[in-house]
Order: structure tokens, then C-alpha cells, then sequence
């Protein structure tokens, strides 16, 4: 529920290696991860990076890349967070290659990639429309894309959740296939699950 921008997850060329680039006021900057060491280039130093470096060390439970790359992604998300109030000075679209030994990442045969985006704030606001321009563009290389809709029991026939489904629509992806998961669904009565699987609009519509 805190995705700050739209993030590409793929593999990285070794299992010993991770990859983390976006800008930051325009200026490229690329993290690199590698067993005990970590690495910030960026075209222009500044303040911003020089924090991140400071904080990824000092926050991280362990020397290992995966706490590294855990801890990267925090602060990205929590400056975001705190460059809205005004404007957001990171990128749109994260990329980021993770380290996999095993499952679905790790088969060599197709190069998966996730898209992981932020969903709308909320019915009353409905969804940010340029996150679909965005995620046009990351899929634009892609050969097929399968949807996995996330969104919880009492909000999954929200105006914001129609919206993101409508736009959805014109992007190229295999929505006969689409997965919808409602997250915190323990929390309703069986009963209360049943009436939206039966009344929702939203699950009416997509197979």
C-alpha cells in the first residue's frame, strides 16, 4: 500500500549482484549491490545521495545485498512520501535487478519482469491516470503481461478500483486471465465475501 512510484523487478545477471536506478532531480543515479560492498554512481554528487548511502549502512540488519536493496527501497519510498507534500523529485519508473537462485525469476528460458505500481489513494480521488502512461511505457517491450489486481474486501467495488480496471482496458495486457486478490479477506465474514463475489460489479466484469 506504500508504492511511491511504478517499480520494474528482474533478474540480475548473477545471483551475487543487485541493480537499483532511477533519477533524482533529473540527475541518473545507480546503486549497485554486491556481497559486502555497496556502491553509489550518480553524473552529479549531492546531498540526497550521499544521505541514502549513510542510511542504507547504517539501517541495515545485515551486510547482505538483500537488506541493502530492502533498506534502499525504503528511504526511496519515505523521501517520496515526504517530497509530496510540495513535488516528487524521483523518477516515475524504478528499476531495480534482484538477485534469485530459485522460482520463477531463475528460469533461464524467458526474462520476467514485475510491475509493481500504485494503486489510486482512494474512491473519492479515483487513481492517478499518469500511472497507466507509465506502466504503457514499461510494458512497452514486453511481449504479454498478466494483471494481478490487489485491493481489499470493503474498497474492491470503489469508484477508485473501477476507474484503475477501466484504464486498464487499453493497455495491452491478458485480462481473461486476470488475477484479483483481496488482501485482509480473513477479516470479513464468509458471508459478507460471498455477497461481493455475487454483487461486485468489478468481479462481474473480469474473468
Amino acid at each position: 500500500t506504500t508504492t511511491a512510484k511504478t517499480h520494474r523487478i528482474r533478474k540480475s545477471a548473477s545471483s551475487k549482484t543487485g541493480k537499483l536506478s532511477f533519477t533524482y532531480d533529473g540527475v541518473d543515479v545507480l546503486i549497485l549491490f554486491n556481497e559486502n560492498n555497496l556502491e553509489v554512481n550518480t553524473t552529479s554528487e549531492n546531498e540526497f545521495c550521499s544521505n541514502l548511502y549513510s542510511s542504507i549502512m547504517e539501517n541495515s540488519k545485515d551486510n547482505s545485498i538483500e537488506s541493502h536493496i530492502y533498506q534502499a527501497l525504503k528511504q526511496l519510498n519515505k523521501q517520496d512520501i515526504t517530497d509530496s507534500r510540495e513535488k516528487s523529485h524521483l523518477s516515475d519508473l524504478i528499476e531495480l535487478e534482484i538477485p534469485s537462485k530459485n522460482g520463477i525469476f531463475s528460469d533461464k528460458k524467458y526474462n520476467f519482469s514485475v510491475l509493481d505500481t500504485p494503486g489510486s489513494d482512494s474512491a473519492d480521488k479515483g487513481t492517478d491516470k499518469s500511472h497507466f502512461e507509465i506502466l504503457k511505457t514499461a510494458l512497452k517491450n514486453q511481449t504479454n503481461g498478466l494483471p494481478i489486481f490487489v485491493t481489499v474486501p470493503e474498497s474492491m467495488n470503489s469508484a477508485g478500483n473501477k476507474e484503475i480496471l477501466a484504464e486498464m482496458k487499453k493497455i495491452n495486457l491478458d485480462k481473461n486471465n486476470m488475477i484479483i486478490i483481496a488482501n485482509k479477506a480473513e477479516l470479513s465474514s464468509d458471508e459478507g465475501i460471498n455477497k461481493l463475489l455475487n454483487e461486485n460489479d468489478v468481479i462481474r466484469e473480469w474473468q
